[in-house]
């Protein structure tokens, strides 16, 4: 499958290293998940799961393919794929097993093994319009709001 990229996977937003505690009141702060960046594309019945660099995860997340393609709409998401189960940590060391595993005949037993999630951040695209000129604020709202219509 080929989508045409109007947000490209290096367009997803890093993370700002400080050596001290820092706050603001103009800043938004999220969790810091050990998992691998991903850039979420779904227009029509298409879904396109991709790293930063470029790698295709749709193989080897099928469960998370099946899951985006039920919200309704188009979009284009920054998220973060991870694994682990709901009661415990992350394991960025299980993921990198499990975004190898490719196989159609290894990926159901690797599912029940290391179950994987997606933590969406932000909606870069809703539909065919783009949204990043949008203040952060009102991008996690727009993206709540897909949710709460689901």
């Amino acid at each position: 499958m080929e989508l045409e990229r109007p947000v490209k996977p290096s367009d997803l937003m890093r993370a700002t290293l400080r050596w001290r505690p820092f706050s603001h009141d103009d800043w938004l702060f999220e969790w810091k998940l050990d998992g691998m960046r991903c850039l979420v594309e779904k227009f029509g019945d298409e879904v396109a799961l991709t790293s930063r660099q470029g790698k295709p995860f749709n193989r080897s997340f099928p469960e998370i393919v099946e899951e985006v393609a039920a919200v309704p709409g188009d979009f284009v998401w920054d998220s973060e794929l991870a694994i682990g189960d709901a009661r415990g940590p992350v394991s960025f060391s299980r993921l990198l097993m499990r975004s190898s595993t490719t196989s159609p005949r290894n990926i159901p037993a690797a599912a029940r093994r290391h179950p994987a999630r997606i933590f969406v951040f932000d909606m870069l695209l809703s539909g065919k319009r783009d949204l990043r000129q949008l203040e952060l604020t009102e991008r996690k709202a727009r993206l709540r709001d897909t949710f709460d219509n689901t």
